[in-house]
């Protein structure tokens, strides 16, 4: 598919972190990356069916490996996602894949119910050993981690939502309260509600009693 005019990095265009008064903001013209996050969460769910092998094993990587770059890259050209922002090529960092994904696998897996989660937690450091910025991807996990068992139903509700939708603005409304005192001091950088929506989609799913983590 033809892509023209200019290469925007995603991260940069949804920079914008999760307040109270971003929560407030108004839907009725979407800019072009928040266009681009809807067609990627189609995109995900179309990658789930045509590349399953593909997918699984990208969300085996650490997400911060050179490796995780390489597959996230090759992701992003399936005519699933290629162009899907129209004249803007998006570049996608292989954490807004991750995110994406894993919203998809959960709405595919737990769209009737959600599940028991878990007692226990995937041992995030353990995850992390010898790996580069392992201090941050201990921190957003356990941020995230820490989110969905203080809040579950909120949280689905926010995995659930389409974005930029009424919804999904609800949801990040009912989180508020939850948010702060799951943050790790320093450690976790202000986050967008993608980005939200994205690691709160990986806690869930791999918490949640059927996947055992």
């Amino acid at each position: 598919m033809l892509k023209v005019f200019a290469t925007v990095s995603m991260a940069a265009m949804l920079a914008a972190p999760v307040t109270a008064q971003h929560v407030q903001q108004p839907l009725s013209s979407f800019s072009q990356a928040q266009k681009a996050r809807q067609d990627l969460d189609f995109g995900a769910v179309c990658l789930l069916r045509r590349e399953q092998d593909s997918v699984k094993h990208f969300l085996g990587l650490y997400p911060y490996s050179d490796d995780a770059s390489r597959m996230s890259a090759y992701l992003a050209k399936n005519e699933c996602i290629d162009g899907s922002a129209g004249p803007i090529e998006l570049q996608f960092s292989p954490e807004i894949v991750r995110g994406v994904l894993y919203k998809a696998l959960y709405d595919r897996d737990f769209a009737n119910a959600a599940s028991a989660l878990a007692p226990s937690s995937p041992n995030y450091a353990a995850e992390a050993q010898g790996q580069p910025d392992s201090q941050e991807y201990v921190a957003t996990r356990s941020f995230a981690d820490c989110v969905a068992r203080k809040s579950p139903a909120a949280a689905r509700a926010l995995v659930m939502a389409d974005a930029e939708s009424s919804a999904e603005l609800a949801a990040v409304h009912d989180l508020q309260m939850d948010l702060d005192p799951c943050m790790t001091a320093g450690k976790v950088a202000p986050l967008n509600r993608a980005r939200l929506a994205g690691l709160l989609a990986e806690a869930l799913y791999r918490i949640s009693d059927k996947q055992g983590g």
